[in-house]
């Protein structure tokens, strides 16, 4: 684990039992995987984190870059325009 790794560890939150992670920890999670530094198995099981969660943070850095990891429910921009559609939907 390096220096920078340490530092992001100090951003993860545990609330009960839920691990909440800092979108700084995730994209460098994600970045250290696209660059072959890592593996999903081995992020998985060095952090306690699901296979799923941690591909789904790649594909998620992979498809909005900075605007990734909005946290705190947020939805993604292109989420957020089709549920707003949707709701206007069933209210008509």
């Amino acid at each position: 684990m390096n220096k920078m790794t340490k530092v992001i560890l100090e951003q993860i939150t545990k609330l009960d039992d839920l691990l909440l992670f800092s979108k700084a920890f995730k994209v460098e999670v994600a970045k250290d995987i696209i660059n072959e530094l890592s593996m999903v198995g081995q992020v998985s099981k060095e952090y306690g984190i699901t296979r799923p969660m941690v591909s789904r943070w790649v594909a998620e850095y992979k498809r909005y870059k900075n605007k990734a990891f909005t946290g705190r429910g947020k939805r993604l921009p292109d989420k957020a325009k089709l549920y707003t559609l949707e709701q206007e939907n069933k209210r008509l």
